[in-house]
């Protein structure tokens, strides 16, 4: 399922996003670090063609699909990512970098990619906190009436 970004602001106005959207970006971050692990593993073996392919992928296939869904929420960190993994890693790979220029390049991208998934809030925290408040501010209620009804 596509999201918009009509459908993204709509859930970020009801102060939580769904599972199911949460599923949808988390599923392309850990596929997006994946192949970039995959990529290093391959380059570090001297198989360029298959890390650049692997690099793309992560890119064309993954990132392009959650880019304009995040974009709202940290621009500046989503079109980082973009140009590392677009222009940046690709050229490197294509120009025969040093293996430790790649792997430090996909390492920062790896981090920053989890800042990416720190965008998208764990679905079970959101329901687990208002649970918690409901529970607080039920206690509270009851201790305020029990307090109101003189005891005999």
């Amino acid at each position: 399922m596509l999201f918009s970004t009509s459908n993204v602001a709509a859930q970020e106005s009801e102060g939580e996003f769904s599972e199911e959207f949460v599923e949808y970006i988390m599923g392309y971050v850990d596929n997006i670090k994946h192949l970039l692990e995959q990529a290093k593993e391959e380059y570090a073996n001297g198989n360029v063609d298959k890390a650049h392919s692997l690099a793309t992928e992560a890119y064309i296939d993954n990132y392009e699909f959650i880019e304009w869904e995040l974009a709202q929420y940290d621009e500046e960190l989503i079109e980082e990512v973009e140009w590392m993994m677009r222009e940046e890693l690709r050229s490197m790979i294509k120009e025969g970098a040093p293996v430790s220029d790649v792997n430090a390049k996909i390492d920062t991208i790896l981090i920053k990619m989890d800042s990416i998934a720190a965008i998208v809030p764990e679905f079970g925290i959101f329901t687990i906190l208002i649970l918690v408040i409901g529970i607080l501010g039920a206690v509270v209620v009851s201790s305020k009436n029990s307090k109101i009804i003189p005891r005999c």
